[in-house]
């Protein structure tokens, strides 16, 4: 089954591209894939306080995902596959994609505001382009979600 991986975050872009990727995978009968990469904190204080924040952290990455899967199951009647991964984002989907041979298309949504697509989204577009295994799907955070629909 082709899936179509989605790097959740909780910026309005990332519903964007969970749209357009839900829709996408109903039309096409595909799956989707949901991602949450948790960035290791630099912590110098005590392990105690570094335990605290790193358990905030995945029960905050749970949560969304659960939000997020039932949102998709509310759009294309699709249950996704959830993941949580920690490190490095980069290296993080890297190894995400490589370990899921049925992940197909990497869909992204971009910013609106004047500070740019995102930093994910200039790094795969830009330093990592050439590494992906994958194509990248970018959805523009202009976009309505009727022109979303309309595009699938």
């Amino acid at each position: 089954m082709r899936k179509f991986l989605i790097v959740v975050d909780n910026t309005p872009e990332c519903l964007k591209a969970l749209r357009f990727a839900a829709r996408r995978a109903q039309r096409t009968k595909g799956g989707v894939s949901l991602l949450y990469l948790i960035e290791p904190e630099d912590f110098q204080h005590w392990m105690v306080i570094q335990d605290a924040s790193r358990a905030e952290a995945v029960a905050e990455a749970e949560a969304r995902l659960q939000a997020l899967s039932e949102e998709v199951k509310a759009l294309a009647g699709i249950t996704p596959e959830v993941a949580v991964r920690e490190g490095r984002r980069r290296d993080q989907l890297l190894e995400h994609i490589a370990a899921d041979p049925e992940i197909r298309l990497l869909v992204l949504g971009a910013g609106v505001e004047g500070d740019g697509p995102g930093p994910l989204v200039k790094a795969l577009v830009g330093q990592m382009g050439g590494r992906l295994p994958i194509p990248v799907t970018i959805v523009p955070g202009a976009l309505s979600l009727e022109e979303i629909d309309d595009l699938c």
